[in-house]
């Protein structure tokens, strides 16, 4: 993959731009534009914390 701008990597992932800038900055990678390229590191940092949200969204519904 190499590397993506910012709103393929956001489309990809189902996101807006903004949304997956700010999540970026939450993981500590620097501030960029919605048209700046994230490394492939970025993209799989962003992806799993998705994951892992969506992951803990599921239990709770199923605890309730």
């Amino acid at each position: 993959m190499g590397r993506l701008r910012v709103f393929e990597a956001a489309k990809q992932l189902n996101l807006s731009s903004e949304a997956l800038l700010a999540l970026l900055k939450e993981l500590g990678f620097p501030p960029r534009g919605y048209t700046s390229y994230i490394t492939e590191e970025e993209f799989d940092a962003a992806r799993q914390r998705l994951r892992k949200e969506k992951r803990q969204f599921k239990e709770t519904i199923k605890k309730r």
